[in-house]
């Protein structure tokens, strides 16, 4: 199956494998059903495209639907604010070399001039990288707590004064670091006059440029955002409503801003729903605090008019399950905290007859936990471990019979 890489590259009507191209079939299906299932991410990757309350707008991906049902809605707040996220890093490179590669291919057109635009813009974001893995180098060299492979505030990535002790969101940090603010300087230009340059060159293919000419201005709000995000100037949207964020590892960065809250933008939508006619159900185990559920309103921004139901659960949770929280647990940033653990739950798997779920929040700490374990029980217990023992299925499968 090969299919275009990026919807930028798509060429619609003019494709000449449209009539068996599995995406395009795969949307005029949907569209003509009557049930569609999909994904919270998919809920929120159609929100900038969809507009199911507009009758004359033509459906792309889902049908005029007049019901939607959120299972799992306790979920809706987070894939809500990472989709509403916006970012730059090195998947934006594998983007413009896909760009680079199909416009080579356009017949007559001067490909000495945009590969040195290409070449510059790749370089830039090369260099972002690099200055990204030295400084959490740097900070693992001062005993800090960020690790080699790490994801931290942007504002510590961008200020030499930034304080991780700080409590007051609203503090604007005054020492920025200089080779950072040059670097990106060099990424917002870089795009820009390559923005500049894809105007120019319009003609060659009105529709492919128009869409990437839209993109690029995209990528370029984004990069002034992040720089601006933390100041208190008129008419900024990110300020005080969104986070900034720095992921890397041996192999990609991102630089993103996330919402902290998407109340309002979900708020309009249920409004939405309300006004015409659309029922939404929103269903989920978890989603009360203290049989109330207040605190899941305000995040979804959900009306006031909007009824609620609670219905008992048929499991006893005061006779049925048990809670121990340790108060010498080790610290976060232990060296051999995982082995720690284990030592300490030793006693407690000795005696458990039944089978026991070890749960981690990263792979690094699913590895270390899966050594130990085999290292203290095995043989005397089978020790199963995601990506190890074969799929997620197949462990569970095997956990039961065993």
């Amino acid at each position: 199956l090969i299919t275009c890489p990026s919807s930028d590259l798509c060429l619609n009507k003019r494709c000449s494998f449209r009539n068996s191209c599995f995406p395009h079939l795969a949307r005029l299906r949907s569209v003509a059903s009557q049930i569609v299932v999909i994904n919270h991410s998919l809920f929120f990757s159609l929100f900038e495209i969809e507009n199911v309350f507009d009758s004359e707008a033509m459906p792309i991906i889902l049908p005029k639907y007049t019901s939607i049902v959120f299972d799992e809605a306790h979920t809706l707040p987070d894939i809500g604010r990472e989709h509403l996220s916006v970012s730059i890093g090195s998947s934006d490179i594998n983007k413009f070399t896909d760009e680079y590669a199909y416009i080579k291919q356009i017949p007559d057109f001067p490909r000495t001039e945009i590969t040195v635009f290409i070449t510059n813009i790749i370089e830039n974001y090369r260099r972002l990288s690099v200055y990204i893995r030295s400084f959490i180098e740097q900070s693992a060299n001062q005993g800090k707590k960020t690790a080699l492979s790490a994801k931290f505030n942007l504002l510590k990535l961008r200020y030499e004064d930034y304080d991780e002790n700080n409590t007051d969101p609203f503090l604007e940090y005054q020492k920025p670091y200089e080779d950072f603010l040059q670097i990106m300087r060099n990424v917002f230009l870089s795009l820009s006059r390559y923005q500049h340059y894809i105007n120019d060159v319009k003609g060659f293919d009105e529709e492919f440029f128009d869409k990437l000419s839209n993109s690029l201005c995209k990528k370029i709000e984004i990069v002034k955002a992040i720089m601006t995000y933390d100041r208190k100037v008129e008419k900024n949207p990110f300020y005080g409503k969104y986070v900034g964020t720095v992921y890397s590892s041996e192999k990609i960065f991102k630089l993103s801003l996330t919402p902290l809250e998407i109340s309002d933008v979900m708020s309009l939508y249920f409004n939405n729903c309300l006004e015409h006619r659309l029922s939404a159900l929103l269903a989920s185990a978890t989603i009360s605090v203290r049989d109330s559920f207040n605190k899941f309103r305000r995040d979804l921004g959900i009306p006031a008019e909007v009824r609620s139901l609670t219905v008992e659960s048929p499991f006893n949770y005061r006779l049925q399950a048990g809670l121990f929280i340790s108060k010498d647990f080790p610290d976060t940033d232990a060296q051999d905290r995982i082995k720690d653990i284990i030592l300490m739950l030793h006693d407690v798997i000795d005696i458990v007859d039944g089978g026991i779920f070890f749960l981690t929040t990263s792979n690094e700490a699913l590895n270390a936990a899966y050594k130990h374990l085999v290292d203290f029980f095995s043989p005397l217990r089978k020790i199963y471990c995601q990506h190890k023992n074969g799929s997620n299925k197949t462990i569970l499968e095997q956990f039961k019979s065993d």
